[in-house]
């Protein structure tokens, strides 16, 4: 029997990758839809259309938008309505931690609106991230191991039980994992090779990392270490297609990288809020500072 070609043996194993990444996404959604919302899911939800459809980010505060409004790419703004009428809602001013008052009737006590349809679409949207995490993780591992390093590792990835659970709910936990692998890929891509485009991946997915999980905020110095990690490599660098051997002019790079890196990333929190400082589309209603403060 003669030997398979490399192309065909490319073939065969992006096939067994997509195989196990469908089935991965198939389990994960299918458990999913069969269960109740975890203990915060209502609340990333309510949260997320409030900022989407309404520009008001009163709700779930302890928590950045980006992974909010991808949940909501399926809903449109007439979907639920919302009143903004009770008490509830203008506590929140005051007493951010009494939003559940205003959440669980929202979601659960709203007539003609489907809680549990409204929750699985954005699950499915999850979903999506988590196929796109094991992507990532298959591709790296070819990159370092060939074709049996990348199914090892998509196949730990796909049925481990965490991600299974885990990845189709409205939570920013495997978002993160998302962004947080995806930066350290563009930063050993950097590694080998500095191009615009790996630059603006550092610096985009810094400004994902940041607006999806406060403790994205551990991703800098991780970023940092990293690049300053190639610095003290012999090996020459290869950066906007100049060969740069000594160990100052690679400082140099990693210090303009981070440097870009910090302004896109400001850029990019920003714009995730609306480009405005006000927490309410009324920049006359303000959140209580005072009143937080002293209850806390």
């Amino acid at each position: 029997m003669p030997a398979l070609t490399e192309s065909r043996q490319n073939q065969i194993t992006i096939a067994l990758l997509a195989l196990m990444l469908i089935t991965f996404a198939a389990l994960s959604f299918r458990s999913a839809r069969t269960k109740s919302a975890t203990a915060d899911e209502p609340l990333h939800a309510m949260s997320a259309f409030m900022k989407i459809h309404y520009g008001d980010f009163r709700v779930d505060t302890e928590d950045p938008p980006l992974f909010g409004y991808w949940a909501m790419l399926p809903h449109p703004g007439d979907v639920l309505k919302v009143d903004l009428t009770p008490k509830s809602w203008q506590d929140m001013l005051d007493y951010p931690w009494t939003q559940w008052n205003w959440v669980g009737p929202t979601m659960y006590r709203n007539s003609g609106f489907d809680p549990d349809a409204f929750l699985n679409r954005s699950r499915a949207m999850m979903t999506a991230l988590g196929v796109l995490l094991g992507i990532i993780i298959a591709w790296w591992a070819w990159r370092l191991g060939g074709r049996l390093a990348a199914l090892v590792a998509c196949g730990l990835y796909c049925f481990d039980p965490n991600f299974l659970g885990h990845a189709p709910l409205v939570k920013n936990d495997v978002p993160l994992a998302l962004v947080m692998t995806a930066l350290v890929f563009a930063i050993y891509r950097a590694g080998e090779r500095v191009t615009i485009a790996r630059i603006l991946a550092i610096s985009l997915l810094m400004a994902a990392a940041l607006t999806v999980k406060f403790s994205g905020v551990l991703l800098i110095p991780i970023m940092i270490v990293l690049l300053l990690a190639r610095v003290f490599i012999a090996r020459p660098w290869l950066v906007l297609g100049r060969i740069i051997t000594e160990r100052s002019k690679k400082l140099a790079v990693v210090l303009a990288m981070t440097l870009i890196c910090a302004v896109v990333s400001y850029a990019g929190i920003w714009a995730a809020y609306g480009s405005r400082y006000s927490i309410t589309p009324n920049p006359d209603v303000r959140m209580n500072l005072p009143v937080i403060v002293r209850a806390a």
